[in-house]
Order: structure tokens, then sequence, then C-alpha cells
């Protein structure tokens, strides 16, 4: 049950950030399992650090992957959208 709840909240990461990246020209590539996302950016310039710094100003922390424990709940999926 903790599995695929946690798996389902990279599904709902994964799902939500695809389009997006997609839609701003992001060549952004998902590998591992949903629960233990990284995201590689397939660009010279890539754009993992200005991710980071684009959402420490938002308030959030976050880097080139997503941790999904039992605390993360959709909301923090789509406040991180």
């Amino acid at each position: 049950m903790f599995i695929t709840y946690v798996a389902n909240v990279g599904h709902e990461f994964r799902n939500g950030l695809a389009p997006l990246a997609a839609e701003f020209g992001m060549p952004l590539k998902f590998i591992g399992h949903p629960a233990i996302t990284s995201m590689v950016y397939d660009h010279p310039q890539a754009a993992e650090i200005r991710i980071t710094v684009r959402m420490l100003d938002e308030g959030i922390l976050a880097g080139a992957g997503l941790y999904a424990s039992l605390a993360h709940r959709s909301e923090h999926i789509q406040r991180y959208l």
C-alpha cells in the first residue's frame, strides 16, 4: 500500500511536469522508479540549477528529482507545478 501511494505521487508529478516542460521547450526526461524520480535535461545548458534557484524564490526546495514520501499530497505536487 505504501509503495503504491508514493508511486502514485511520482506519477502525478511526472504527468504534471512533462506537458509543462514540453510547452516551454525543455527537453526533459524522467528516469528511475516514479517514487524516486530523477529529471534529466537533454540540453547543453542544463536547467537543473535554474530550476532550483527559481523554486527557492517560490519557497520550495527542489532539485533534479523527487523523492516521494507518505507526507506528500496532491496539493504539494500542484504547488510545485
